[in-house]
């Protein structure tokens, strides 16, 4: 007799580490951590209480993910990752954005995380926007200009 192993599909992708904006049913913009269930299972254990710190001076642009029992946040489960909104401030950016695969590393039972500009930098964000208002503006200047001289050039040929 002949057999053939019969290897099931994936239900679903791996989940990705991500740094993004979001907005709940038009409430405030928040930044929110998406970490996979795997990656935080072997950074974190058991833990359920977390202190989220936000890095100063020559720590500006990281975050810090530790464990402590009477911290005062709450890692949210979902099907494939863990959760983690913060709440809004000054530097929260109020446009979507979304950084995956941001650096990190796990340190003493802590996670540092590398923010994106966007997340952190004064003033980052609105330039972003802007930027892409602008872009925004000339991509419909050049369509506008493209079907003008297209009906220009239809209106030439035609008798």
């Amino acid at each position: 007799m002949a057999f053939e192993m019969i290897v099931p599909t994936p239900k679903a992708k791996p989940g990705q580490f991500k740094v993004s904006t979001v907005s709940r049913q038009g409430g405030a913009w928040r930044i929110q951590i998406t970490i996979p269930s795997a990656e935080f299972g072997v950074a974190f254990g058991a833990a359920e209480q977390f202190d989220i710190l936000r890095g100063t001076g020559d720590d500006a642009g990281k975050l810090m993910i530790r464990p402590n029992e009477a911290g005062l946040f709450k890692a949210t489960g979902l099907k494939h990752c863990v959760i983690f909104r913060l709440p809004a401030d000054d530097t929260t950016p109020q446009i979507e954005f979304k950084g995956e695969d941001p650096g990190r590393k796990v340190v003493d039972g802590c996670m540092l995380i590398e923010l994106p500009a966007w997340a952190w930098e004064p003033g980052r964000w609105q330039q972003i926007r802007d930027a892409r208002n602008t872009a925004q503006r000339q991509d419909a200047a050049e369509k506008l200009t493209r079907k003008d001289a297209m009906a220009r050039i239809g209106a030439i040929k035609a008798p």
